[in-house]
């Protein structure tokens, strides 16, 4: 009898490990992928073979945390048989800022989130010469009431990596210590911090 029940209990202890491992990994992808196409931001899915879900839906977030319902998918997703893509256009994402998306698999709950710097590419109120750069450049822009200005650049992942004051109409920058790379800045008028200019250069 004591056999009896000690099986007994290892039975039921294997089978709530089981239904707690499924609890935590309850979807599977083979692709969750995001990019910036000119301004607007790619969500590219592939739910994975044996996957289905009634419904998509797409969140995006400015600190993590508190996320908006920005887009859907209605209709039954995936296929038990063979993985099915999705692909999904934020058309107004949060510009020179890092944005936050996660999706909701019909009810699964708020998949693993991922993080984008966003930039603002239409500017061309700005010039930087040389492009590419080497080890020194200056970056002209408009100010005609010689204003103050900031001037923070970033990498290719969002972290600033230098920045600059001025009240003239440039910014001149050493940029021997940046590795190579492809480089973002944004300049901000010390009146207004809503209001910005953005480019970006390259670094041999």
């Amino acid at each position: 009898m004591n056999h009896l029940r000690m099986f007994t209990f290892i039975l039921i202890l294997a089978l709530l490990t089981v239904n707690q491992t499924i609890a935590q990994n309850p979807f599977n992808l083979d692709l969750f992928e995001i990019f910036q196409v000119e301004h607007s931001v790619k969500i590219d899915l592939i739910l994975s073979k044996g996957n289905t879900c009634e419904g998509i839906y797409y969140y995006r977030s400015l600190d993590g945390e508190n996320f908006k319902l920005i887009g859907q998918v209605n209709g039954t997703c995936g296929s038990p048989y063979y993985p099915v893509g999705y692909e999904f256009y934020d058309s107004d994402p949060h510009l020179n800022q890092v944005n936050y998306y996660a999706v909701d698999f019909g009810g699964f709950g708020l998949s693993r989130t991922h993080k984008i710097m966003v930039w603002d590419g239409r500017s061309n109120q700005t010039r930087v010469v040389p492009n590419p750069i080497r080890d020194h450049a200056i970056i002209f822009f408009p100010n005609p009431n010689e204003q103050h200005h900031h001037l923070k650049i970033f990498n290719g992942m969002g972290v600033p990596v230098l920045e600059h004051f001025t009240n003239t109409d440039q910014f001149e920058i050493e940029t021997d210590v940046l590795p190579a790379g492809q480089y973002h800045y944004i300049i901000q008028s010390g009146e207004s911090t809503l209001e910005s200019i953005s480019g970006s250069f390259i670094k041999n």
